[in-house]
């Protein structure tokens, strides 16, 4: 079976010891999506709104801002409600949302961050 990428997909036996260098060479053709039959989760995303301001990011790498992020969940009768509060991170040095925009968040690197916004506040 070969990927996008060109490459064959390795082939193990179920409770075969693997090596590192065919733990490698899984990991390389999981990275070349989409490896056809391997099941490889889409990213995790949630929408919700702000329930304080998210500041810009004065370092990129060192300060990024922090706010509170309601997450909306959908009930049994398919509409939307507050199921939970995360933290959502802003690495953005030119990016501010006031409390209450409603936005979308990913999980990235370890943490929930907003790639989507509305343009103003409710």
């Amino acid at each position: 079976m070969k990927n996008a990428g060109g490459k064959k997909a390795p082939q193990f036996q179920r409770g075969e010891m693997l090596k590192a260098s065919q733990l490698n060479a899984m990991a390389n053709a999981i990275n070349q999506r989409p490896v056809p039959g391997l099941q490889v989760a889409s990213p995790l995303r949630v929408m919700g709104k702000l329930t304080s301001a998210l500041a810009k990011a004065t370092a990129f790498t060192s300060d990024a801002s922090t706010a509170s992020f309601q997450v909306w969940r959908r009930n049994t009768s398919g509409t939307p409600e507050a199921a939970e509060t995360i933290t959502v991170v802003n690495r953005f040095m030119f990016i501010d949302l006031p409390s209450n925009t409603i936005c979308k968040a990913e999980w990235i690197e370890g943490e929930w961050q907003i790639y989507a916004a509305d343009c103003g506040a409710e």
